[in-house]
């Protein structure tokens, strides 16, 4: 029986291996570490360093506003408005650096974030300040990127309200179970819109309207479950 238990293994390796190349998104940050180092980049261009204490969470997810302690000052409020980007460590239950790891050799890193590449794989999520576009009024907030490796021309955020069931996940990156029902997304300098799984169909051609061979390719056969794969093949064979 230890041929068949094996060969079981491999198949299933094999199986997760096809999934990972699939470039799947980060995982969701699932808690931070008040030890390590956060790093803060400024719209003016400055940079803080030091202990990322926690803020106001926003709708669906990220933070209108975060508590900051540098490391050679008394902690202070920051607005997201005033924020760039962040690098926020993980905790010790995270499996972030694991996954980030495993897909380094299938992920063509953008020049964006070439300079975060580092961090990232060392088990830093990445946050960038997005507005979110609403009917009444826009939600501005710092959100974590789920696709950091290749966000330069199309960058996908976390919603914690669009997720149903448990979810499998292999070294931080997730491989079974769970329904992925929507993501907000922003294509270029664009507002972050919210996509789901209910109306992909139709909000394909728009999300992607600016590679029409992109688009001729895919729009016969349009499923929600190959957004991931989407998003990363028009950030690598659509740039301008």
């Amino acid at each position: 029986m230890k041929w068949y238990t094996l060969v079981c293994f491999s198949l299933m390796l094999s199986c997760f291996s096809n999934i990972i190349v699939a470039q799947n998104f980060i995982e969701p940050a699932a808690g931070f570490s008040m030890k390590k180092i956060t790093y803060v980049t400024m719209k003016d261009g400055s940079k803080l360093e030091g202990s990322f204490k926690g803020g106001q969470e926003a709708l669906n997810g990220g933070w209108k506003w975060i508590t900051f302690k540098p490391t050679d000052g008394k902690r202070m409020k920051i607005q997201a408005a005033d924020i760039k980007s962040m690098l926020v460590p993980e905790s010790k239950l995270s499996k972030l650096s694991e996954a980030t790891s495993i897909i380094n050799d299938a992920t063509k890193w953008d020049q964006d974030v070439t300079l975060n590449k580092d961090a990232i794989k060392e088990g830093y999520y990445y946050y960038e300040t997005t507005t979110l576009a609403k009917k009444k009024k826009d939600i501005v907030a710092v959100r974590q990127i789920l696709n950091p490796g290749y966000s330069d021309k199309i960058k996908v955020l976390d919603n914690k309200a669009g997720i149903d069931g448990p979810t499998a996940r292999l070294g931080g990156i997730k491989v079974a179970g769970g329904n992925d029902r929507s993501y907000f997304i922003i294509v270029g300098d664009a507002k972050a819109i919210k996509v789901s799984a209910k109306k992909y169909d139709e909000q394909f051609l728009e999300l992607f309207a600016a590679c029409p061979e992109f688009v001729d390719k895919y729009k016969s056969d349009i499923s929600w479950s190959d957004i991931e794969k989407h998003v990363f093949e028009f950030s690598q064979s659509c740039k301008e």
